[in-house]
């Protein structure tokens, strides 16, 4: 496993996990990442088919909303959203 791979992996082992669900997610990222290096995308569509995805959260406690943001090419607006 390349170093890449290998601290995705551990990020991923330090999820706590709310459910049953959620530990089968885990369980089954665990396994995709111990069968490949090959984890991020390189031509789109799909190539390689199965590749990392990373999503955050922008929270602002003070005017308690959460900021969502453009994705360009879904052509979503960004607005706060109160809490």
């Amino acid at each position: 496993m390349n170093a890449a791979t290998a601290a995705v992996a551990e990020t991923v082992r330090g999820i706590d996990p709310c459910d049953e669900l959620e530990r089968e997610h885990i369980a089954t990222t665990l396994d995709w990442l111990a069968s490949t290096d090959d984890v991020f995308r390189r031509e789109k569509p799909a190539v390689p088919p199965r590749h990392l995805v990373a999503y955050t959260v922008l929270v602002d406690p003070a005017s308690r909303a959460v900021f969502l943001g453009r994705h360009r090419l879904a052509g979503l607006d960004s607005d706060p959203v109160p809490a």
